[in-house]
């Protein structure tokens, strides 16, 4: 909702400034890291910030803000579609793999931002877009593979 300001508004404020209510805060994990390139791993998590997004555009996308979380992506295996030091928002309702997309995923206990396909003889093949790197199958009970949610929004600087 835009509301008019009291007449003392600044002109950094501009003639309308947002309320909190058209906002949902997002928690962004501080202390967890997830990899595009040789995977990592969670800290305590103690550390929280929060990132704003529109209640509007949340729902637009079917997603609810309690279901969502903010993490850091590093490394290069995602490029060009995730860049080097990127902040992901990943749905953690959407943690079982349903069809194609990209995940944040533990494998092997490193945590991973890779995109998920359905392979052969039920594998499901982890897969950077990065062509430098080769996909990894993953077969029923062969690796400890965990879904932990599906990544629906990045952000990058230029």
């Amino acid at each position: 909702m835009l509301v008019k300001p009291d007449h003392g508004a600044s002109e950094t404020t501009g003639p309308y400034v947002a309320t909190s209510d058209d906002y949902a805060y997002v928690q962004k994990l501080v202390d967890v890291h997830v990899s595009a390139g040789d995977g990592a791993t969670a800290t305590d998590g103690d550390g929280i910030e929060e990132l704003a997004f529109k209640r509007k555009w949340l729902a637009m996308e079917g997603l609810s803000a309690k279901n969502l979380r903010v993490v850091a992506c590093r490394g290069d295996s995602m490029a060009p579609t995730i860049p080097e030091d990127s902040t992901l928002l990943v749905d953690i309702s959407q943690n079982n793999f349903v069809r194609e997309g990209i995940y944040v995923i533990r494998l092997d206990g490193h945590l991973f931002a890779k995109r998920l396909q359905r392979g052969q003889g039920g594998a499901i093949l982890v897969i950077s877009d990065n062509t430098m790197y080769s996909p990894i199958p993953v077969l029923p009970g062969q690796k400890d593979l965990q879904i932990i949610g599906k990544v629906v929004w990045l952000g990058h600087t230029m």
